[in-house]
């Protein structure tokens, strides 16, 4: 090619540069990097196109730098810039129409053995799995081969205690989530070994998988005053600003999530019609959003000035260097972890999906229907929904789990059994901790039980404690033989035992209990009657606070008894409940409340140690009021009130205070004629449910709450009769 060739053929690819907003300070060192290269070419009598290639540039760099720079920094920086250089000339060439073969090579596949081959073809004929879930399945099929290698165990001979110290090992060094997809991966390699004729039994079953709670990680979500600042602190006079900008946009108008935007493509906007088009990744269903006229500046400006001219993509945001792919959900998390820190706000874990939930929180907040939020996030049901609302803008800080770790000592005959038993199942995601008192019990039932009947069985040993307590609740006995379930599925699984499962009884699963009313004049005669009580002498005003608080919050009768007096401010009229039940949280209260509560201070400051971390409900003890004590004085206030017959079960329960506080809110929106639908997410907050699911449980109809439901029903059918006739 004559001289003037070239220089057309510079001038076509630095006007291409300089449209992908490349300086002319790069263009010049990418031009005296490309000279070179063809000089590099020319002395050798090398094709262009074949070395025009991640293989040919290696070749160049290694020969242009030799070993006067080889292994120094500066010979990386040069390699380094060669590299950008060449590649830039590539994509630029490859632009203009010039063909050329692919930069970058393919890497070799690794050959399988025969069984992962086997495996692979398999789970692409029956299954349709996606190839990143395919290559998971792969690995994990590879790691559990090797598993088994080590414990000398051929693949057609597993057994259960080999699938669960597999999944043990995986549990030591992989996060909760990891691992439940490993195990998933698992399940289908031991289904294909069955299928195939390699094993007889179905082990895909046995695999105990770690439990994963939605609140363990609580929803990452921004305060939208935070969002705004993250927007501005956007500079939109140099690139990426202007696509940057429209990409947070995008998840903070609308609540779409990273994948979401990575697909759309330039014939999603309908400038015409005024619409965007989106696609859930996970669903494949598209969805058509009202083109609001902030959106459409912003993307008008990234299309008309900064977008680079790839013309074989339709993409909407692409790379700002060559060559110009598609943007990645990793620059964008990246990009937005930049702008936070410009604009000063910390967050522990920030990406897109902190403005997704933020947005969600911002429409719940202003009133609209949960239905209508969810629908528009692309959510099957409501309660993904609902999840992402409760406790949003400020998290607490101080969440502590209460409580104390316990030392898992058994005496009994399987007390090694028991213990390792514990271990598994925590090393797995679950708590356990009601689990372990009912263990601690069967073991020391167990041990009276083995001194009594030398010939013992375990299997009607179970069967004997759970028959042991006649008068419990069959649903509390239902709960003690879910326990033993997993405690004899475990024992099965060791090879040193032999184990009989018994004939388990069938019990009720859902408790049938109806919560007791407690009507606003009862409360008053409540707390009317705790001014009768003594010893303490403050005792008329610790049961009266107490009262008082569990009615007025809604607060469970345990957070109450374990609030501390650092958890309690009169002043902000706000209480911080620690962590139970997966999520701590603060609990605003009226001033009428606060004042009732300093009256009680002044006497419990009087009576007791009042240090921050002591408790702010005290009994006779000074250090705190114990449950059973509490429970039983409110039992003996409830029958004082006629509320309660002396003995029994019959009649309200402490718990029923907390019950009433939900009723009673509901029946005052009722009143307020506002939209339930929009405020229950709101309640669920404030009561620390996880979804609004647990917040339906109080809420029973009343003969006021019917009352007034059937008004409003009868209100809104009215009009719309009278709508008819008009019509």
């Amino acid at each position: 090619m004559n001289a003037k060739g070239r220089d057309e053929r510079e001038r076509a690819v630095v006007q291409f540069w300089r449209r992908g907003h490349l300086s002319w300070k790069t263009i010049q060192v990418y031009l005296s990097w490309v000279r070179r290269f063809r000089v590099y070419r020319r002395r050798r009598h090398l094709i262009e196109a074949d070395e025009l290639s991640l293989v040919g540039v290696r070749r160049f760099t290694s020969t242009y730098t030799g070993p006067r720079l080889k292994g120094k920094a500066l010979a990386r920086r040069a390699c380094d810039t060669a590299h950008n250089a060449i590649h830039s000339w590539a994509c630029a060439l490859r632009a203009l129409g010039e063909t050329l073969p692919s930069w970058d090579t393919a890497p070799a596949t690794r050959a399988l053995p025969p069984l992962l081959g086997e495996y692979r073809e398999y789970r692409r004929a029956h299954n349709g799995v996606a190839e990143g879930t395919l290559l998971r399945d792969l690995d994990v099929a590879q790691r559990f081969r090797q598993h088994l290698r080590e414990k000398r165990r051929a693949i057609r001979t597993p057994r259960l205690v080999d699938l669960d110290t597999f999944v043990q090992e995986l549990s030591s060094r992989m996060s909760t989530p990891t691992v439940a997809d490993h195990c998933s991966s698992l399940r289908s390699f031991l289904r294909f070994l069955q299928a195939t004729g390699r094993v007889d039994a179905d082990l895909a079953k046995s695999v105990v998988a770690p439990r994963i709670r939605k609140e363990s990680r609580p929803p990452r979500t921004l305060a939208w005053q935070d969002v705004k600042r993250i927007l501005r602190s956007i500079e939109r006079s140099e690139p990426p600003g202007k696509r940057d900008f429209a990409i947070l946009l995008l998840l903070a108008t609308y609540g779409l999530g990273a994948a979401e935007v990575l697909g759309l493509r330039l014939q999603d906007v309908d400038w015409t019609r005024g619409i965007l088009r989106a696609r859930r990744p996970k669903t494949k269903v598209s969805i058509e959003l009202p083109l609001l006229p902030p959106v459409a500046r912003a993307l008008t400006a990234y299309l008309r000035w900064e977008r680079p001219p790839a013309q074989g993509t339709a993409h909407l945001f692409l790379r700002m260097n060559l060559p110009y792919n598609p943007i990645t959900s990793g620059a964008i998390r990246h990009r937005i972890r930049h702008y936070a820190s410009q604009a000063g706000v910390a967050a522990n874990i920030i990406g897109a999906h902190a403005f997704r939930h933020s947005h969600a929180s911002r429409q719940v907040d202003a009133g609209a229907n949960l239905k209508v939020v969810s629908e528009i996030l692309g959510h099957r049901s409501s309660s993904s929904t609902s999840y992402l609302c409760p406790g949003r803008d400020q998290t607490p800080t101080r969440c502590r789990t209460p409580g104390a770790a316990m030392n898992m000592t058994f005496h009994g005959p399987i007390a090694g059994e028991l213990h390792t038993f514990l271990e598994f199942k925590r090393s797995l995601g679950f708590g356990y901790g009601r689990a372990e008192f009912a263990l601690r019990e069967f073991d020391r039932f167990l041990s009276g039980y083995v001194g009594k009947k030398p010939r013992w069985r375990l299997d009607q040993a179970a069967l004997s404690w759970l028959s042991s307590k006649p008068n419990r609740k069959a649903v509390s006995v239902s709960m003690d033989a879910a326990v033993l379930r997993q405690l004899f599925a475990y024992l099965r699984r060791l090879p040193h035992l032999r184990v009989v499962e018994p004939q388990w009884p069938r019990l009720p699963t859902q408790s049938c209990f109806v919560p007791h009313y407690l009507s606003e004049g009862d409360v008053v005669k409540l707390v009317g009657i705790c001014a009768n009580l003594d010893r303490p002498p403050f005792r008329a005003s610790l049961y009266k606070a107490l009262v008082l608080i569990l009615y007025c919050t809604g607060i469970r009768f345990g957070e109450a008894l374990r609030l501390r007096m650092r958890d309690v401010d009169t002043r902000s009229a706000v209480l911080f409940i620690e962590t139970f039940k997966g999520r701590a949280r603060w609990v605003p209260f009226h001033r009428s409340l606060a004042r009732e509560l300093d009256r009680y201070l002044t006497e419990r400051v009087a009576y007791a140690p009042s240090g921050q971390d002591a408790r702010f409900f005290v009994g006779g003890n000074q250090r705190n009021l114990p449950v059973s004590t509490a429970h039983s004085t409110l039992h003996g206030l409830f029958a004082k009130a006629g509320l309660k017959p002396e003995k029994g079960r019959v009649g309200p329960r402490p718990y029923d205070l907390r019950h009433a506080f939900a009723v009673q809110r509901l029946t005052l929106w009722y009143r307020q004629g506002v939209d339930l639908h929009a405020r229950l997410p709101w309640l669920s907050a404030y009561m620390g449910h996880v979804d609004i699911v647990g917040t339906e449980t109080y809420l029973n109809a009343t003969p006021e709450l019917l009352h007034l439901a059937a008004e409003r029903l009868h209100r809104r059918y009215r009009k719309t009769d009278g709508e008819d006739q008009h019509s």
